[in-house]
């Protein structure tokens, strides 16, 4: 499990976080799941995302699910 500023960060935060488009957004996510983030750091989270491009197989195992 990934950890954040000491946190454990569940799978279905990291899927939540990746779903966000916007600062506000993430912020939302972050606090909801108790992950201490500030606005600058998820600025610098979205951006770093828009970068990279996630085919289904990454996305489903990021949130956990499984394919047959």
């Amino acid at each position: 499990m990934p950890v954040v500023k000491g946190k454990n960060v569940s799978r279905e935060a990291i899927a939540e976080a990746l779903r966000c488009d916007t600062v506000e957004a993430l912020l939302e996510v972050a606090e909801k799941h108790g992950i201490p983030l500030t606005r600058e750091e998820a600025g610098v989270f979205l951006e770093e995302m828009d970068d990279i491009d996630l085919d289904h197989k990454v996305l489903s195992m990021v949130a956990g699910g499984k394919t047959w």
